[in-house]
């Protein structure tokens, strides 16, 4: 209350009192990421000690829930860290006086944790990791937490303040042509802009006025100044106790990790990161768009720090990941309901899981909508039938190609801009344009592609196909 002492120190704290418990269903939506005392007001309040003083304190939706679970009551003791004083603005005082009710502590789900009975109250020298298996959507910032990654997915990069408003996500290779494309145009517009200078200064123009002319002329089209970062999504899982009589269940946890602004050194680093665990500080917590799941985001504020497999051991921790899956076509479930766990074991690719193949292109369709494509579908067969086109000794490619097992890939943008031809992954365009254009028999060679983080989605059994989808996560890489 002195503001001393930073109120965001790791302490363990005394539920004194609850004050005021809420009957009212609490919109959770509000709590999502919020850095305002709104979202407390409608929250459980507490009264928190270290021993010697009381602190009132307010807590978010997803705390709230707990308080009325009962998980949060009267004697729990709580280690926090990472909270706020509020409001932020507000002036210090003896935590006895009257002006010491003016401010609260924030307690967000995932700043508090349980703390032994038997735990110290008062300050903490160290920082905690919490478990990510603890971690909730809405439940704010988390100060340290230990990370297992599982998936390095490719980079993208993200450009803003466009002239349209809109926030355009690509991939390296379609960042690349976009790049290029804004350098063209904006010589170009440079170019006219400089025949309008020599008008201008021929005819004594001011010179100032025909520059922020220019200026207001590049900004309007988007060609004053282009802002692009790049941003890293890993699959992160956490770590579990291996101790035998651990009460802890062996679920640790999963979520998609975005990192941003990264420079290349680290998004290098960051691509042999895939095995490794971390210790990560300052990750913020939300609800991820697309799936549903937990995304946590790292920002400059965050430090990572390696953790070495014999450290974890001698702390009685271990990763528990799901490994890669390198699947062919007939390893892809065709069940479309519900399934037991034994079903589950016999090590087929269920509908919304990811995998790894490699394949060969079959056929590359026409993208669609032709005027500014965002979709296209690209028909594979396992490598096993280039290898056989290979050889010299294959029988005719057409009875080949009906004889495999397809895969039907969709790859699917929200923005033109993004998107990017499969016969840019260097496999080719498929057998069929091979099949039109090859004047001798087997002179058309065949590059099997390798795709990493296909989402099986559906199987298509009007046309016997299986089909998976090839997301901003995905990528292709021919095998030559």
């Amino acid at each position: 209350w002195e503001r001393d002492a930073p109120a965001s120190a790791p302490a363990v704290l005394v539920v004194a009192a609850i004050r005021r418990l809420p009957n009212a269903t609490i919109d959770k939506e509000r709590g999502v990421c919020e850095n305002n005392e709104n979202v407390f007001l409608n929250g459980a309040e507490l009264e928190l000690s270290d021993g010697w003083y009381g602190a009132p304190a307010r807590c978010d939706a997803a705390t709230t829930s707990l308080v009325n679970a009962g998980a949060i009551r009267v004697g729990s003791k709580l280690l926090v860290q990472g909270l706020e004083l509020l409001p932020k603005d507000g002036e210090p005082a003896n935590p006895l006086a009257d002006e010491a009710l003016d401010s609260f502590l924030a307690l967000r789900r995932n700043q508090v944790r349980p703390a032994p009975w038997d735990a110290k109250l008062g300050a903490r020298r160290e920082t905690a990791a919490f478990p990510l298996r603890s971690v909730a959507a809405d439940g704010g910032a988390v100060k340290k937490i230990l990370l297992h990654v599982e998936r390095v997915y490719p980079s993208t990069w993200v450009e803003s303040d466009r002239p349209d408003g809109k926030n355009v996500h690509r991939s390296e290779l379609a960042e690349k042509r976009a790049l290029k494309a804004w350098e063209e145009a904006r010589a170009a517009a440079l170019e006219r802009l400089q025949d309008a200078f020599s008008f201008a200064n021929e005819n004594d123009l001011d010179e100032g006025a025909s520059e922020a002319r220019a200026r207001a002329a590049l900004e309007t089209k988007g060609l004053f100044e282009r802002r692009t970062r790049r941003a890293a999504k890993l699959r992160v899982s956490g770590v579990t106790s291996t101790e035998k009589n651990a009460t802890a269940s062996h679920h640790t946890g999963a979520a998609l990790l975005t990192v941003y602004d990264l420079d290349e050194d680290a998004a290098a680093r960051l691509e042999l990161a895939e095995g490794a665990t971390f210790e990560v500080t300052d990750v913020s917590a939300r609800l991820e768009k697309k799936e549903g799941g937990l995304e946590l985001v790292a920002s400059r504020r965050s430090r990572w720090r390696r953790v070495a497999p014999s450290a974890l051991a001698r702390a009685r921790l271990a990763p528990n990941p799901t490994p890669r899956r390198l699947a062919t076509v007939r390893d892809l479930s065709s069940e479309t309901s519900f399934v037991t766990n034994a079903a589950r074991n016999d090590g087929k690719v269920r509908f919304g899981e990811e995998f790894d193949c490699v394949a060969a292109i079959v056929r590359v369709a026409r993208p669609t909508p032709q005027s500014a494509p965002t979709s296209q579908w690209v028909f594979l067969a396992d490598a096993s039938v280039g290898e056989a086109l290979d050889s010299g000794f294959a029988p005719d490619l057409s009875k080949i190609v009906c004889d495999a097992e397809l895969l039907a890939v969709e790859t699917h943008v929200t923005h033109a801009e993004a998107f990017v031809d499969a016969e840019a992954w260097g496999a080719g365009a498929g057998f069929e344009k091979a099949q039109n254009s090859a004047t001798t028999k087997n002179s058309f060679e065949t590059i099997p592609v390798a795709l990493e983080n296909l989402t099986y989605t559906r199987r298509d059994a009007a046309n016997g196909v299986r089909v998976a989808a090839f997301t901003e996560r995905s990528r292709a890489t021919p095998l030559r």
